[in-house]
């Protein structure tokens, strides 16, 4: 019987995963960047697998050591916001991730096909998110919690 790792192999570089998530942890480490700050350091790992097969792996956060290792600016004005959206037959959940972000400095606009979430608390943040079909923006609901907001999209009639 295959474990779990064995399973995901054909699809997924796990020693490539694991690679970054240790190389990200130690550099906090070894910079102070994980004792220093005061502020939560987040780190999260996107995987979608495309239809021709092919594992897309993103990685998102805050960390000084993700940005150094991805080549972007070390002081990036946008926090990156990760974003999760399934789709079933009655409706959408959007779910995103905003652990340096408080619920009252939340702007959250529900449109037609699309939601943008934006906020300064207390860092600048902004995310777009489009669906493929129209929702029902009277009808969102959302909740926000321990730094996970989850809005559910009814679907248009």
């Amino acid at each position: 019987m295959k474990n779990r790792k064995q399973e995901l192999e054909p699809y997924i570089d796990i020693e490539k995963i694991e690679e970054i998530i240790y190389n990200a942890l130690k550099d906090a480490i070894d910079s102070g960047e994980l004792s220093s700050t005061g502020k939560p350091l987040f780190f999260s790992i996107s995987m979608k697998i495309e239809p021709d097969g092919k594992a897309m792996v993103e990685s998102f956060g805050n960390m000084a050591s993700l940005r150094k290792m991805s080549g972007a600016n070390s002081e990036k004005s946008l926090k990156e916001i990760f974003a999760e959206v399934i789709e079933s037959e009655k409706e959408f959940v959007v779910t995103l991730e905003l652990p340096f972000a408080r619920e009252d400095d939340l702007n959250v606009r529900i449109f037609e096909t699309k939601i943008i979430v934006s906020g300064l608390s207390p860092e600048c943040f902004y995310k777009q998110v489009v669906l493929e079909k129209p929702v029902a923006a009277e009808k969102a609901v959302r909740v926000f919690k321990n730094g996970i907001l989850e809005i559910i999209l009814p679907k248009k009639v």
